[in-house]
């Protein structure tokens, strides 16, 4: 099977480099790096191995990190990263999270702590890219470098950029399903798509990626499922798409979902009927692919994501130019790809506790 592959190399010169950095870098950070990047310009993409700053800062940079929520591994990941990353460089960081996708004025309002005490730069994953735009214009016009993570922002100017593209993600998950069905005599195949978030722009990049997976093959979309990310609202989805349609083969999109439908389709008799796939990664839909209850999800490696949006924003600070928009490249995580490789990169580590503030 081919899928688009953003091969995760770690070369042992990385070791060495790391070891010899200087004294001020955390001693305890585990190598991410060089990991591969793409430069985005335009309509150009440009591959290359990402290698962060190996020096100490000048100065003890004092930056925020903006989250929408950690209710799931993908956020909780990119707080590993980012923190991980600050803690590293030997940089403040100060995490906020603000609850969820319905807590859009708690993060306008964590946005304006952040200038109010005094934060060199501001690492945002937005809830909404029209409302946070004033916020960045304002901010930057006082001079605190922005970075965007995790959620894409357009229209306005950052200082960089690094976050996935979702429908390249759900494309890489369409791709994989279709070749999935086809290899289990399924040429035709009826499915739902749990998008996430109505009107939030990593949604409807997804909904765009899995419609041209699809295109010009045997799959059709039935039926868009939209709503918050959270187990409760994606569990009255599953059960109602499950209780109102007898004859779909799959179920995808967003892996909470992915999380919660097995138990609900083994209630109703559809469990051995449906494939899940999902197009990011939870610590749920993880295991649901080891013990076998989903098919797979596509992921870009998050932590390294957010780590890289920490060096991008110690770069800026230092003076350095840097790209203005940065993708990590996804790849096709199944049960043998978990078995295989370091997942460190995808998902913080077994026992991690969210840390908020790194001085």
């Amino acid at each position: 099977m081919k899928f688009l592959k953003g091969t995760l190399k770690v070369a042992a010169v990385s070791c060495i480099l790391a070891s010899t950095a200087g004294a001020a870098l955390a001693e305890d950070a585990k190598p991410w790096w060089p990991n591969s990047a793409d430069k985005i310009v335009g309509d150009k993409v440009e591959t290359y191995d990402y290698t962060p700053r190996l020096v100490p800062p000048s100065r003890k940079w004092n930056i925020c990190v903006l989250l929408p929520h950690l209710k799931d591994t993908w956020w909780v990941g990119i707080a590993y990263g980012a923190m991980t990353e600050a803690k590293r460089q030997g940089v403040k960081a100060s995490l906020f999270q603000a609850g969820g996708y319905t807590e859009l004025n708690k993060q306008l309002s964590q946005f304006d702590d952040c200038i109010t005490s005094g934060a060199n730069a501001i690492l945002i994953s937005a809830i909404s890219e029209g409302a946070l735009k004033p916020k960045i214009e304002q901010a930057r016009a006082k001079g605190v470098k922005v970075v965007a993570v995790g959620n894409p922002i357009s229209g306005v100017e950052l200082d960089a950029a690094v976050f996935g593209d979702y429908n390249v993600d759900a494309g890489v998950a369409g791709r994989a399903l279709v070749e999935y069905l086809k290899a289990h005599g399924k040429d035709k195949a009826r499915v739902i798509n749990f998008a996430g978030v109505a009107g939030a722009g990593w949604a409807e990049q997804a909904v765009r990626g899995w419609a041209e997976a699809f295109k010009g093959t045997g799959v059709e979309v039935v039926e868009l499922k939209y709503g918050e990310t959270g187990k409760a609202e994606q569990l009255k989805l599953v059960e109602d798409v499950a209780q109102t349609y007898d004859d779909i083969d799959a179920y995808v999109g967003v892996p909470v979902m992915a999380e919660v439908a097995p138990d609900v389709l083994d209630q109703v008799g559809q469990k051995d009927k449906v494939v899940i796939a999902a197009f990011y990664l939870t610590e749920g839909a993880m295991q649901g692919v080891k013990n076998g209850d989903v098919l797979g999800f596509a992921s870009n490696p998050m932590t390294v994501e957010s780590a890289v949006a920490m060096d991008l924003a110690i770069r800026v600070l230092e003076g350095e130019t840097v790209p203005a928009r940065l993708r990590m490249p996804p790849v096709w995580i199944d049960k043998t790809f978990i078995e295989n490789n370091d997942m460190t990169k995808f998902s913080p580590p077994s026992g991690w506790n969210v840390t908020y503030t790194v001085e």
